[in-house]
């Protein structure tokens, strides 16, 4: 039985199911254990009858990754190049084919392609596997109860999650795996968006789509990427009839994905969710898991840092933040604090105390800045 059409891990030949499961597999799904942090959710797979070795589940993804070293040091038969868009960057990369490869002990695929990437993942992870593990046969990703559950034959009926129609759609790219979406609800208005378990914190909306929901314009916003011309507020949100307050979303001008135009939702939501699907009808159910939620880190500062080389200055400056109450302006220089510790300072809990030292159009100064929630 194949458990792909052409996207499932970008395979390059027909997977099997391991066959003592198949008998039960419309009663009984296949289940893999995954483990949920504050940043990914893993689930351990094998190459050939290595030790598991964890990868990262990315729904946002369409190609599987692994680690450029890894492939090279298993072995892997490099069998050509493909141009990938990746936050690593827009080039061509490596494709390298694995043989026997088994995901969560349950499911093995006899030749699967992946992406050898640099750059992205620790150490301690092996690369990424996409959307088709849930977007290629009925699925279930449970981060409530830690496991992934796979139906062959069709899945189960599911009473008390909310369907979303029509939400599992084709990758642009043509040996990637189809997506998945869910309808968000903002102010009795709901936003079709991406579902994005590789993006660990962050939620997106792209200003076409904020603008209609009044977000764009809203009187405070702390500044954020690309240069400090997003834009993050607080928003209250409905998704599969749970309320979230306070929910952080990061506005930005244009859609970084042309795949996800209106916006996406990373795991520090999703986490909170089990997600199902149904291809076959392009189905996506959510079900509230009583996850707690993580909390909300921004720029609770309110400027934007520009760095070159090791100068750090203030760049944007948020309305009605703590950096504008302090008087500082776009250009000022700040000493005394290294860039990674000035950007960890800056998320901290409303309260903290920040100090700087401040060079200007008024001089030297040493300021101590209280952090606030002013969004």
């Amino acid at each position: 039985m194949q458990l792909h059409r052409r996207g499932f891990l970008a395979s390059a030949a027909a997977g099997t199911l391991l066959a003592p499961s198949l008998a039960r597999a419309m009663q009984t799904p296949l289940a893999a254990a995954i483990r949920l942090d504050d940043r990914r959710v893993l689930m351990d797979c094998t190459f050939s009858g290595q030790a598991p070795m964890p990868f990262v589940i990315d729904t946002g993804g369409t190609l599987g990754l692994i680690r450029d070293d890894l492939a090279r040091s298993l072995g892997l038969r490099r069998i050509g190049e493909q141009r990938l868009r990746l936050r690593v960057g827009n080039r061509p990369y490596r494709i390298y084919e694995a043989r026997d490869f088994l995901l969560g002990g349950v499911v093995r695929q006899g030749a699967i392609t992946f992406a050898g990437v640099e750059g992205i993942f620790p150490p301690e992870h092996a690369g990424s596997l996409p959307a088709g593990i849930l977007t290629e046969l009925p699925a279930e990703l449970a981060m409530g109860d830690a496991q992934w559950r796979l139906w062959p034959d069709g899945g189960p009926a599911r009473p008390g999650w909310t369907a979303f129609t029509g939400t599992i759609n084709e990758a642009i790219n043509p040996m990637g795996s189809p997506l998945l979406y869910a309808d968000l609800g903002v102010g009795g208005t709901s936003v079709r968006v991406g579902l994005d378990t590789g993006m660990p914190f962050s939620n997106y909306l792209y200003r076409s789509a904020a603008e209609p929901l009044g977000l764009w314009n809203a009187s405070r916003w702390a500044p954020a990427p690309p240069g400090g011309r997003g834009r993050v507020v607080l928003a209250d949100v409905t998704l599969a009839g749970l309320a979230m307050t306070n929910m952080p979303i990061t506005m930005v001008e244009e859609p970084e994905w042309a795949e996800f135009p209106n916006g996406i939702l990373g795991l520090g939501t999703l986490r909170r969710f089990d997600i199902a699907t149904d291809p076959g009808s392009r189905t996506t159910w959510l079900r509230p898991n009583g996850n707690p939620g993580l909390p909300n880190r921004y720029n609770r500062f309110g400027a934007w840092i520009e760095r070159r080389g090791n100068e750090l200055s203030i760049g944007t400056i948020g309305p009605g933040s703590p950096a504008e109450a302090a008087g500082l302006q776009p250009g000022d220089r700040i000493t005394g604090i290294g860039f990674e510790a000035l950007i960890e300072a800056m998320q901290q809990p409303a309260g903290t105390q920040l100090p700087l030292t401040v060079t200007g159009r008024n001089g030297r100064r040493a300021l101590a800045i209280t952090l606030a929630d002013y969004l």
